[in-house]
């Protein structure tokens, strides 16, 4: 390695907390990632990571340098290297840099292509073992072997309402999408926040603040299920979450829960999709899954949003909703010279295999 090379890395510090980190890391997220096509700087801002930081510790680390243009976050996750693949488990230790929860942000941001070859020689000379940059949007590659991680998917919202939405529909995707609706009638919502003041409904059956054990199982039961695995967040995170979490109950009883979080972007505001959960064996009576997205496109027009990102996963019923798929890489990196030259060539294999179906929502 050149005596360039080396200067350039010794400018990337690194940070232990994200209590520690400079004013400077939000000032360049919002001037390196202000365009990220479907947002998600909301999760690399600081009070956020602060928040991760507390509710799940899994060894964060955060890596900065304003001259060199980059910053990252670090975290540690046994990663099984075939779920993609759909057969068998290698679980292996791996560095992933991405943000320590599951949703559709890159776990990055680089002022220009010099900062992620930068970011992709330090990884290779300084992080020990396997490296797993995920969730890199299209057009911003890196020096690494290189596949296809989960896509992700976002909704614009030019219409003027709701109704107007539904009516641009195709008639076979506005037929499924009324029929979930109407198996909805009878369901309540109830929406509530950090604060008490935020609860739109008190509720008769639970007092504020609302008991979130009782929503935490819907949400392990989706974990439980999932071929997509990677952190399971305790209790606490549901307790703290610093948005919305909004419920929908029938006689007495949570049927499903979503969390939506909402960014300020230079085109406007961008609702994100970042968690749920939903009792499974009430799926198809009342049409969960499809309910949940008709809910969230709904409050994100009455909210004033110009878009929705969906988030990963359910692919199929993300499309019939009109989202447009925004593909994510991730790409791999291994501090011995041999296994980094086999993931190359194997990485292809254990990539995730996209939900090819193209479909015509809107007349």
């Amino acid at each position: 390695m050149n005596q360039a090379d080396l200067g350039e890395q010794m400018e990337l510090k690194c940070y232990e907390s994200a209590c520690g980190l400079p004013s400077a890391w939000d000032f360049c997220i919002e001037s390196w990632r202000s365009d990220l096509p479907g947002g998600g700087a909301v999760y690399l801002k600081k009070a956020f990571l602060e928040f991760l930081e507390s509710v799940n510790p899994c060894g964060q680390r955060y890596w900065f340098s304003e001259a060199a243009g980059v910053l990252f976050v670090t975290y540690s996750l046994k990663l099984n290297l075939l779920n993609f693949a759909r057969f068998g488990r290698l679980a292996v230790p791996a560095i992933i840099v991405g943000v320590p929860l599951s949703v559709a942000a890159p776990g990055f941001a680089t002022r220009d292509a010099s900062g992620r070859a930068l970011m992709s020689r330090w990884i290779r000379g300084q992080f020990k073992g396997l490296t797993v940059i995920l969730n890199a949007p299209e057009g911003e590659a890196f020096d690494l072997p290189e596949g296809l991680t989960l896509s992700s998917y976002v909704l614009p919202l030019p219409h003027e309402g709701f109704e107007d939405y539904m009516a641009a529909l195709r008639s076979p995707y506005r037929r499924q999408a009324r029929r979930a609706l109407e198996a909805f009638k009878g369901v309540e919502t109830w929406k509530f926040g950090w604060a008490q003041s935020r609860t739109t409904r008190p509720s008769p059956l639970w007092s504020v603040p609302v008991p979130h054990q009782s929503l935490y199982p819907l949400y392990l039961e989706v974990f439980n299920h999932s071929k997509d695995q990677l952190e399971k967040l305790p209790i606490t995170y549901f307790e703290r979450f610093p948005g919305t979490t909004t419920a929908f109950v029938h006689d007495g009883r949570p049927l499903a829960f979503v969390q939506p979080l909402d960014e300020v972007t230079p085109a406007g505001k961008i609702r994100h999709f970042v968690l749920g959960g939903f009792d499974r064996s009430q799926l198809l009576k009342f049409d969960l899954y499809r309910n949940l997205l008709l809910h969230l496109i709904q409050d994100a027009f009455a909210d004033g949003c110009t878009a929705i990102n969906l988030g990963q996963t359910a692919a199929e019923s993300k499309s019939k909703t009109g989202a447009q798929e925004q593909l994510k890489y991730l790409y791999l990196a291994h501090s011995s010279p041999a296994l980094h030259k086999l993931l190359g060539a194997l990485v292809k294999g254990f990539s995730y295999q996209r939900y090819r179906v193209k479909h015509h929502v809107f007349k």
